[in-house]
């Protein structure tokens, strides 16, 4: 339940055990049900916990949704690179202490990641990366496959194209539904002169692109494609008819 977790979040941005919060109100381990939305509860009880926390939950569960729609719209202007709009966006979200609710953090961290390499602030990037924790149950999940391609970009731009390679084809893109990350395996076997697997995966990107209408990415990958059709590259032909039937 959204509003366990909002709780949780006041109790412990004001630093209040779960004692002193609910004395009076209930029970410790019913508070602690209630965070982990374990259990039902009085509207009676929620308001005294609210009351207590001094937070309006109708106005917390409206923010805790838009801020959801805002990291959605953040990542799409990144991709879109639509940089003032992604910038804005960036200064908005810093001013929204719900981040700090942990199933919105860790999307607000790695999408701090995504803006400062779409940025070029590698070093920014790299301090971002330091402090991200993927639990050990999100794997295979959307953001473990997320925090994949930003290393992947992350390797790509500091130089490391192997690095980058194997790192973005590690993700399963059955679970990973930003198929963006083709663009940037293309972009890292062209840096390796292996022009044949640049162009495959410049076209898996661009059926991506087009159906998302980015329209300036299009443009990107074609511009890639036209330069791996003026290169000359030796290739294993069984190699590259193995990869088209992928």
């Amino acid at each position: 339940m959204i509003e366990g977790k909002i709780i949780k979040f006041y109790r412990e941005k004001k630093r209040r055990t779960q004692g002193e919060l609910v004395k009076g109100i209930c029970s410790v381990t019913h508070l602690s049900k209630i965070e982990r939305g374990m259990t039902e509860y009085s509207q009676e009880i929620m308001d005294m916990l609210c009351e207590r926390l001094h937070i309006d939950m109708v106005r917390e569960v409206t923010r805790y949704h838009q801020m959801k729609e805002l990291l959605d719209t953040w990542q799409e202007a990144i991709i879109m690179q639509r940089t003032a709009e992604a910038i804005r966006l960036k200064d908005k979200l810093e001013e929204e202490p719900l981040t700090g609710i942990p199933d919105l953090r860790l999307s607000c961290d790695l999408l701090r990641i995504r803006f400062y390499l779409f940025m070029n602030n590698i070093d920014e990037a790299e301090r971002h990366i330091d402090k991200v924790e993927i639990p050990d149950e999100l794997e295979h999940s959307y953001e473990y496959y997320f925090y994949h391609h930003l290393m992947g970009i992350y390797y790509f731009l500091t130089g490391h194209y192997a690095k980058s390679i194997q790192t973005l084809t590690s993700i399963d893109q059955s679970k990973y539904t930003n198929h963006e990350y083709f663009y940037h395996l293309s972009l890292a076997y062209h840096s390796i002169y292996s022009n044949i697997t640049s162009y495959y995966y410049a076209e898996k990107a661009i059926q991506h692109f087009r159906k998302t209408l980015n329209m300036v990415r299009i443009i990107d990958t074609e511009t890639i494609m036209l330069v791996q059709l003026n290169s000359r590259e030796y290739h294993d032909f069984p190699e590259t008819k193995r990869r088209y039937r992928i």
